[in-house]
């Protein structure tokens, strides 16, 4: 078994919903009540960053940010799928 390999997880503060932040370069929206995931958000300038990425869930889990390989965070809307922001040159 490979540590820190496999997908990077943040929950929703209702815990109905899972973030993952997959090396597929993909942040998959499951919900836990079903087992499905409800939507795949990618951007084909977003690449996961490293191993231990992690996506989570803005108030109200309207939005869900990640960082990415290239310094910049994502940021998606979990209703619609768009990609709202890409933040760089953040700190």
């Amino acid at each position: 078994m490979l540590v820190g390999r496999g997908p990077k997880l943040g929950g929703a503060s209702d815990s109905n919903y899972l973030l993952a932040c997959v090396r597929d370069d993909t942040i998959q929206l499951i919900d836990l009540r079903m087992s499905t995931i409800v939507r795949s958000f990618s951007h084909e300038s977003f690449k996961v960053g490293c191993d231990w990425s992690r996506a989570a869930f803005g108030p109200g889990g309207r939005l869900l940010a990640v960082g990415a390989a290239d310094g910049a965070a994502y940021v998606w809307n979990t209703n619609s799928g768009r990609l709202e922001a890409v933040l760089k040159d953040h700190s």
